[in-house]
């Protein structure tokens, strides 16, 4: 197990869940470029982008105002107030809107947003920067209140405060099935392949957490009528790479770590590499990715209707990919050293899927005669 201080613990929790959910952003004061004032998101904006993990303007109420905006939006804010000192100027936003919202809209609506910030006197900081406000919080129905000791229920605890994510989409799924008058039992996917009901999904939501590349997959052996193959998942800011053993993903090791927590875990046994139907590429100087079109990639593409030179028109086996009816003036348009550079870089975001193979036996190793 990686030995980590409490900063680090918070940086990989992050880290982790902005990896496994695109609707996972992170801004505050100092929280993007320059990683937070304690280090805390160092390096993930240069990781996920600058859409993603970002800068604030000094104004705590505006910083809960937009998470309010966001979560009721659909996607998965977290917030960090620098330090528990400067929060009161946001309390009426956290304590009035944020916490009552389900019940003012009867459980239809919810934010779920998460607050991030260093308490306490450990700094010396004086009535400004070390004080701890939590109790102030934790009357308030609606809110769930955590302070972590030690850098082990730091990570797990901020990546369970991002977990409720399993009652709420299922409450979503049962709500939609209702009011289409279709009388059917939800199941929902699981990241082995199978499916569970989704009362059990809803007990256990680890085992339905990361399940889309699974269900791709899945998908893949129905279409094809394949039962052994290698699976390659485009996404919009990702591409997952599996493997399909007897119709279903194989499986990674069964032992994982989970929010720091040693786990029995049946995961699809994935490669991942940063590159995805919607990343950019900026040919001046020249950059791929990390950022991204994200679900904008039909309005922001090249020859989709934008300007924005993306992977889909990279070289594959028989040259940049065909995109609509506009593939001429789309090839004309793309930078050759862009071009170059990526089809270059290839093998080396993947060496791991060189020499895989849909099976546990002896296979030949690179180089050698087949």
């Amino acid at each position: 197990m990686a030995e980590m201080n409490i900063v680090k613990a918070v940086n990989s929790a992050l880290d982790n869940m902005l990896e496994k959910d695109e609707n996972v952003l992170f801004f505050g004061q100092d929280a993007g470029y320059f990683g937070g004032v304690f280090g805390t998101s160092e390096g993930l904006q240069n990781k996920f982008g600058s859409h993603r993990v970002f800068d604030t303007p000094l104004s705590e109420g505006g910083i809960a105002a937009i998470a309010f905006g966001m979560g009721i939006n659909g996607l998965r804010p977290v917030a960090e107030i620098q330090f528990a000192d400067y929060i009161f100027p946001a309390y009426d936003q956290i304590v009035n809107e944020i916490a009552k919202l389900r019940h003012r809209s009867g459980g239809e609506f919810s934010t779920p947003v998460t607050f991030r910030t260093p308490a306490g006197g450990g700094i010396k900081g004086g009535h400004h920067h070390s004080q701890s406000p939590e109790s102030q919080f934790t009357h308030t129905p609606g809110l769930k209140v955590v302070y972590c000791s030690n850098p082990y229920t730091a990570k797990g605890l901020l990546t369970a405060a991002l977990a409720d994510l399993a009652r709420d989409t299922i409450a979503a799924f049962e709500k939609a099935i209702a009011d289409s008058g279709i009388a059917a039992p939800l199941f929902i996917t699981q990241n082995d392949g199978t499916v569970a009901e989704a009362h059990q999904a809803r007990r256990l939501p680890v085992y339905s957490f990361a399940s889309g590349a699974t269900n791709s997959m899945r998908g893949a052996a129905y279409l094809s009528g394949l039962s052994d193959a290698m699976v390659v998942d485009v996404g919009g800011t990702t591409t997952d790479i599996g493997m399909l053993r007897a119709g279903f993903p194989r499986e990674a090791n069964n032992v994982v770590e989970v929010g720091g927590v040693r786990t029995l875990f049946r995961m699809p046994d994935l490669v991942s590499i940063a590159l995805g139907g919607g990343t950019l590429v900026e040919a001046d100087p020249l950059k791929v990715g990390p950022e991204s079109t994200r679900l904008d990639l039909l309005q922001r593409g090249l020859g989709l209707g934008g300007h924005r030179l993306t992977c889909p028109h990279l070289p594959g086996p028989a040259g940049p990919g065909s995109v609509r009816q506009n593939r001429s003036s789309a090839t004309a348009r793309q930078p050759a050293s862009a071009r170059r550079s990526v089809k270059l870089r290839m093998p080396s975001l993947m060496p791991c899927t060189a020499g895989a193979t849909t099976t546990p036996g002896p296979a030949p190793a690179p180089g050698s005669p087949p």
